[in-house]
C-alpha cells in the first residue's frame, strides 16, 4: 500500500473496523528512487499502526534493476567486434548479480527483516530496464529471490502481471544449484497483479505457473465509500486484494 498524498496517513482503524480489513502489503523500498526514499520512513510508521489495529502486514520492494550496483549492467550490441567483447559480458553478469543481491539486502533491511507474525518480503516487478533482454530480467529475478531467501531465511513473494508471469517461464535461466535445470519460480508465492482500471473478473483469466495465486489484485482502482472529512485511505481510488485461503492460512503464511 503506497496511498499517501501530500503525506497523509492512512487510517488503519478504519480499514480493519469498518471494511474488515485484514491484511496490508506496504512498500518498504524502491530499487531508484522515485520516492525519495519516503516508503522507508513511512513503512516504519505504517507497519507499526497496522499491527496494532490486529492487522497482518507485509513488505514490498520496488525493483528497479542496475540502479544499485556497480559497473556496467548491460553491453552495447555495438561492442560486438571489440576483441574483450566476451570479458565485457562476463564483467556485466557479475555485475547484475552484485546488483539484484544489494536490492535484496536493502529490501530486507528496510522491511525491518520480515519478522515472524509478518507476510514473507514481496518483489514487486513491473517494469523491464531499457536494453534489457528477458532472460537478463529472469537472471536478476532470480539471484534477488535467492539472496532474500539466503537472507531473511523465509520464500519471498512475487507481486507481477501474468505478461511478466509468463515471461520469466518463455526466458528460463538456470538453478545455479544444479544448472542441469531450468529455475523454478514457481517454488514462490505468487501475487497476481491487476492494473487495469476495470476490475478483472477472475485471476484465472491471467495464465500463469500452473494457474496457481496466492495473493490477487482484483482492482487498481478500487474506491471506498468514505468520508471526505475522515477518509481510511487518503486517495480516490487504490489497490485492493484477496488472499487465496482462509484467515488461519494466511496468519500461517506469517509463521515461516
Amino acid at each position: 500500500m503506497w496511498q499517501h498524498p501530500q503525506d497523509k496517513p492512512i487510517n488503519f482503524s478504519k480499514l480493519k473496523n469498518t471494511y474488515g480489513i485484514s491484511f496490508v502489503i506496504i512498500k518498504a523500498s524502491d530499487g531508484g528512487n522515485r520516492d525519495s526514499g519516503k516508503s522507508v520512513s513511512w513503512f516504519a510508521r505504517d507497519s507499526r499502526v497496522a499491527r496494532s489495529q490486529g492487522l497482518i502486514v507485509g513488505a514490498y520492494h520496488y525493483a528497479v534493476p542496475g540502479q544499485t550496483g556497480p559497473g556496467m549492467m548491460i553491453v552495447p550490441k555495438s561492442y560486438k567486434n571489440r576483441s574483450n567483447y566476451q570479458a565485457l559480458l562476463a564483467t556485466a553478469r557479475v555485475n547484475r548479480l552484485n546488483d539484484a543481491k544489494i536490492q535484496a539486502r536493502q529490501a530486507y533491511a528496510n522491511a525491518q527483516k520480515t519478522p515472524l507474525g509478518d507476510l514473507p518480503l514481496t518483489l514487486d516487478f513491473e517494469e523491464r530496464p531499457c536494453g534489457w533482454s528477458w532472460t537478463n530480467v529472469s537472471a536478476w529475478t532470480r539471484d534477488f529471490l535467492e539472496e532474500a531467501k539466503r537472507v531473511s531465511g523465509r520464500t519471498p513473494m512475487i507481486y507481477a502481471n501474468g505478461y511478466f508471469v509468463n515471461k520469466l517461464s518463455a526466458f528460463p535461466v538456470k538453478d545455479l544449484s544444479n544448472p542441469a535445470k531450468n529455475y523454478d519460480f514457481s517454488q514462490y508465492p505468487l501475487w497476481l497483479a491487476n492494473w487495469s482500471r476495470k476490475k478483472a473478473q477472475s485471476p484465472m483469466t491471467v495464465p500463469t505457473w500452473g494457474s496457481a495465486w496466492t495473493f490477487w489484485q482484483f482492482t487498481s482502482d478500487g474506491a471506498l465509500k468514505d468520508s471526505r472529512s475522515n477518509p481510511a485511505v487518503p486517495t480516490a481510488h487504490t489497490d485492493l486484494d484477496v488472499f487465496n485461503g482462509s484467515l488461519t492460512q494466511l496468519r500461517a503464511l506469517t509463521t515461516h
